[in-house]
């Protein structure tokens, strides 16, 4: 899919990640479904690709369970970071259009602590590549006609963000 097409302004509908045979684009769909979400800032859009009782597995045995969560833990994340993009490195995936596909996206976040987080108010410090990285682990299947997101396993730099969003250390400078 040309870039042009991928980051265009409108929201994208199932029929968009389709390859000239019918098939999922799988990068395209993991590259697009995360740009709507995060970098356009919309996290309605997590009820299109994720299914209701979806899990997200982070780092530290924290799990967030159902797509309300998930969409209310995303809100959180945007008011702490509204300018916030996730950079995404690559797009690893394995499987099939019967049995859906396991994917890998190593990335980081790009963003300025301006609003209030779990761990206080704004510092205006920046997340970037070289304090954060993270990788997101998903399984995507087709239910009923519509592709989405089942479960996913995600790590990022938690400490990097807590140091960005506390003004504790130097190391996220």
């Amino acid at each position: 899919m040309s870039e042009e097409k991928l980051y265009r302004e409108e929201p994208f509908s199932q029929e968009d990640y389709l390859k000239e045979d019918g098939t999922l684009d799988v990068a395209a769909w993991i590259i697009r479904t995360t740009y709507e979400i995060w970098d356009m800032q919309m996290p309605g859009r997590i009820r299109e690709y994720y299914i209701e009782d979806s899990a997200i597995n982070e780092g530290a045995g924290q799990r967030i369970e159902g797509r309300d969560a998930i969409i209310n833990n995303t809100l959180e994340t945007q008011a702490a970071f509204p300018d916030l993009e996730v950079k995404i490195l690559d797009i690893i995936w394995q499987g099939n259009e019967e049995d859906g596909y396991k994917t890998s996206m190593p990335s980081y976040l790009e963003g300025t602590n301006t609003g209030y987080s779990e761990f206080g108010p704004p510092t205006g410090k920046e997340l970037n590549r070289s304090n954060n990285m993270a990788i997101a682990n998903c399984l995507v299947k087709k239910i009923d006609g519509k592709w989405q997101y089942t479960e996913e396993w995600v790590r990022h730099d938690e400490r990097a963000r807590e140091v960005v969003c506390s003004g504790a250390g130097e190391e996220a400078e």
